[in-house]
Formats: C-alpha cells, sequence, structure tokens
C-alpha cells in the first residue's frame, strides 16, 4: 500500500510557492548573486544538488520538497542581510 505523502503546514506551503516564484521569476539567482553566495555554497546550505539549484535558476526544473522549502527560508534571510548592508538611504553601511 503506498505511503500518503507528508502534509505540509501553512507556512511550507507558502514557502514552497515563493520558492517557485523565485526560481521562476530569476529573482533568486539574482539574491544569491547579490549576496556573494555562489551556486555550490547555496546547494550545500539547503541540502540539495548544484545541478538543481542550476536547473531551478535557469527554469528547467521547478523546486521541490524541503529543498525548496529551505532555499525560499535562505533567500528570506540573504535579503534581509542585504537589506542590512545597503541601510535605510539606498548607501552601503
Amino acid at each position: 500500500m503506498p505511503t500518503r505523502p507528508k502534509s505540509l503546514s501553512v507556512e511550507e506551503l507558502l514557502l514552497l510557492s515563493e520558492a517557485r516564484q523565485l526560481a521562476a521569476s530569476g529573482r533568486g539567482r539574482q539574491i544569491r548573486e547579490s549576496a556573494g553566495v555562489s551556486q555550490s555554497e547555496l546547494a550545500a546550505a539547503i541540502g540539495v544538488t548544484i545541478a538543481g539549484i542550476s536547473k531551478w535558476e535557469s527554469g528547467q526544473r521547478r523546486p521541490t520538497g524541503p529543498g525548496a522549502i529551505r532555499y525560499a527560508q535562505l533567500l528570506r534571510e540573504l535579503t534581509k542581510h542585504l537589506a542590512d548592508r545597503k541601510g535605510v538611504n539606498g548607501k552601503r553601511k
């Protein structure tokens, strides 16, 4: 008998949707590059392959599963970090 897939929380569903939007729009790659993070560093941090990140960022595949959720979480953190570095007035600190 097949096993049922794990139910996702509302937060996880939102993160999955966010990951897909970030990847499809190219914004995920833009955030990653602005933060100076390589595909290999990102892949290692979220537990997916470099090829997986490459396929997400090129639009060849949609992010799925726990890796996609971690992708969205990490990109949120990188966005906060970039905003903190930039400061309120748009100038680098």
